[in-house]
């Protein structure tokens, strides 16, 4: 099965869950490391919200749009990189890194031409969708 979903299992209590509380109000799962963690990502998405605005507000739309470019570039070589490879796995399937560097190499050029310049608007959407679903599924394989 690709996808998999992991509980813990407590010996002793006959209760599973994700979090436990181990029997006081706060859960074992829970601890300022994770806040920490929380905290920091919170402040990436406001410190990134920051800059874009300011970019709009002073017309860097050039700059807007290379950095909007690197995203998905980034975004549909990566989370692409990361699906085959855990398909290859899942099936046991054999292939070089040539061949997956080329259709990965093909499949983010013509993603960027056409979400961003020219192209069948069919194709743009099916990109568009790829990526979102690319998105969903690479949190599920990741571990």
């Amino acid at each position: 099965m690709l996808l998999s979903c992991k509980t813990n299992k407590r010996q002793g209590t006959g209760s599973s869950g994700i979090i436990s509380t181990g029997g006081g109000g706060v859960p074992d799962g829970l601890d300022s490391s994770s806040v920490i963690q929380a905290l920091t990502i919170l402040a990436q998405i406001i410190g990134a919200t920051i800059v874009i605005v300011l970019l709009f507000k002073y017309g860097c739309f050039r700059v807007l749009f290379i950095i909007i470019g690197i995203i998905v570039v980034m975004l549909l070589g990566l989370f692409g990189w990361i699906l085959i490879t855990a398909l290859l796995v899942r099936f046991n399937l054999a292939l070089d890194y040539v061949s997956l560097i080329l259709y990965l190499w093909n499949f983010v050029i013509v993603g960027v031409v056409v979400i961003f310049w020219k192209g069948p608007m069919q194709l743009q959407q099916a990109y568009l969708v790829q990526m979102s679903s690319m998105m969903v599924c690479a949190s599920f394989t990741v571990s």
